[in-house]
């Protein structure tokens, strides 16, 4: 559909690649980081081989996802592989490149990271396109979380 065209064009925009890299060099970079990217050729782009998809299932790639959760690699790159029926322990960041508009799917992906423990603090970078439909989901969907826990940057003090 148009909008999901709309949604993979906005995700796979060179500037939020470029946004999620630095990210990853400074924000991130001692942090269990798990980053939603809006396809398998921008998850490459940014972590190389450390990235895990629907296409690795069984496959030795898969191998990514136990390293993940095993804490042998501090990132990885997901597109949708990992939205519903995975559990990831200890994840202390997320770096949301790919907005999916579906409150469910976004909140499954929330819950990644933000997980319930004692003096648990998790961060979550969500890249969004001002004046698009990438920033009314985004809109939308904060609406489920408490106000005090959110706080907006824009590019030019994030890193």
């Amino acid at each position: 559909t148009c909008t999901f065209r709309v949604a993979r064009f906005l995700a796979n925009l060179p500037t939020k690649t470029t946004l999620g890299k630095q990210l990853l060099e400074v924000k991130c970079k001692n942090l269990k980081t798990i980053v939603f990217c809006g396809g398998i050729e921008q998850s490459k782009e940014l972590l190389n081989e450390d990235v895990y998809n629907s296409k690795d299932k069984g496959t030795s790639k898969s191998n990514k996802l136990l390293d993940f959760k095993n804490d042998l690699i501090k990132h990885l790159g997901v597109v949708d592989a990992v939205n519903e029926g995975q559990n990831i322990p200890g994840i202390e960041c997320a770096v949301i490149i790919h907005n999916n508009s579906r409150e469910r799917a976004f909140l499954q992906r929330l819950g990644r990271v933000l997980r319930l423990r004692e003096n648990y603090k998790a961060v979550v970078w969500w890249l969004v396109v001002q004046n698009t439909e990438d920033e009314k989901n985004m809109k939308r969907i904060l609406t489920f979380l408490p106000k005090e826990k959110v706080h907006f940057h824009t590019v030019h003090n994030i890193v």
